[in-house]
């Protein structure tokens, strides 16, 4: 983020006073250059990164005792690096390079942008050819190959290619089950560009066409994520957002049966029932790391509520954020056994029409890559959601 520099194992030196950049790499063995490849001198290392000077990691010692800086501000990562005799701060530094690394560039969103977009190529393709007889994996397939023919060799993560009950299990990733006719498919994955990630889910019939049970549940998730995308500006609380997405989760459930009708949110909240069917958080910061720093304000205590302690994101928008939305609604046996076991929460739930649909619905999500901007906010451009373009693209 700060340098540029991709090489593993290296540190940078920057001068507050001086604004001096200067580049550490570790002294490479003569073998490296046999197995692995060419050794860079230092001087090609330190054009090609801008840098004023580059150095071996083994010198900072002395480097730093020629210029006996008042205090080397790092991070607890970098602590070992950093030699006694200094006077050390490692607490405020991480925060603040968080806070900086936050508020995204043009050039940043341009990468995620591109990223994101060479994803959305792999993601309709997947959605076009996955169907029953394919495996699981056939889906992350497409994804790779779309990546690899843009030049993007690394993915965000491991995709999540889960097929019917798999896509309850949030991080499902083997990714080896065969695909069978009736079921939904839910894919998540993102590709990286110079570092940067893109993070999107979609989930759609294997069969190319919604039944009106999936499609009920899939518009209920949909709903949610419309909603809560248009909710985004600078100084909105995401936990906010984030309530929104369950109260919209719980009014689908009702509808569809799966919960009793006649209780109010705040009635569910109280026996916990919506983080049953939605058990993570809406969304999370995305960057350089997909789930990317500054999540949460200098000093937070996270809630140990059920429907709050899996926020990944707990803060007020600001302007250049970015973030993810991707709200979700899952038959999890686990969770929904568990429930079950209490009476104070089971008779908020409708056991024979959850597992009714657990084969039918099995799992969703919709996530998306959003922009906070001075005004509000612009969602990068992903594959189709609609269920008319998702059904078109089997047409």
């Amino acid at each position: 983020w700060a340098t540029g520099c991709l090489l593993p194992d290296c540190f940078a030196v920057l001068d507050c006073e001086t604004r001096e950049f200067t580049l550490l790499v570790p002294r490479l063995p003569e073998s490296y250059a046999t197995w692995v490849g060419h050794i860079d001198s230092t001087e090609t290392l330190r054009e090609r990164y801008a840098a004023d000077r580059c150095i071996y990691t083994e010198d900072l010692a002395a480097f730093l005792a020629e210029r006996k800086p008042s205090v080397v501000h790092t991070t607890p990562f970098s602590l070992a690096k950093v030699t006694d005799g200094f006077k050390i701060e490692s607490e405020d530094f991480p925060y603040t390079i968080g806070e900086l690394r936050a508020v995204k560039t043009a050039y940043e969103i341009a990468l995620m942008e591109s990223a994101v977009a060479t994803a959305a190529r792999g993601f309709e393709t997947a959605m076009r050819s996955v169907k029953p007889g394919c495996y699981e994996y056939h889906a992350d397939m497409h994804l790779t190959l779309a990546g690899l023919q843009d030049g993007l060799m690394f993915k965000s993560f491991e995709t999540i290619a889960a097929t019917g009950r798999h896509a309850s299990t949030l991080h499902y990733v083997p990714n080896d089950a065969p695909i069978v006719d009736g079921q939904m498919f839910l894919m998540d994955g993102g590709l990286e560009k110079f570092g940067y990630a893109s993070d999107n889910t979609r989930t759609f019939p294997v069969n190319g066409k919604f039944s009106p049970e999936q499609r009920q549940w899939y518009e209920m998730v949909l709903r949610a994520e419309k909603e809560c995308i248009a909710m985004i500006k600078p100084g909105v609380e995401w936990r906010d957002v984030h309530m929104h997405a369950l109260r919209v989760i719980v009014a689908g459930l009702q509808e569809n049966g799966c919960i009793a009708a006649d209780a109010s949110f705040e009635e569910l909240m109280a026996a916990h029932i919506p983080s049953v069917f939605m058990p993570h958080g809406l969304g999370h910061m995305i960057g350089l790391a997909v789930h990317d720093v500054a999540g949460f304000p200098k000093g937070f205590i996270r809630s140990t509520e059920p429907e709050l302690k899996n926020l990944r994101l707990d803060r007020p928008l600001k302007e250049g954020f970015a973030v993810t939305v991707e709200p979700g609604c899952y038959i999890n046996p686990v969770l929904i056994d568990a429930a079950l076991a209490e009476p104070a929460r089971a008779k908020y739930l409708n056991k024979e029409r959850i597992y009714q649909l657990q084969d039918i619905v099995g799992g969703c999500r919709i996530e998306d890559d959003v922009i906070v901007t001075a005004t509000g906010h612009r969602v990068l451009p992903a594959a189709v959601r609609e269920v008319e373009e998702i059904e078109a693209l089997r047409a």
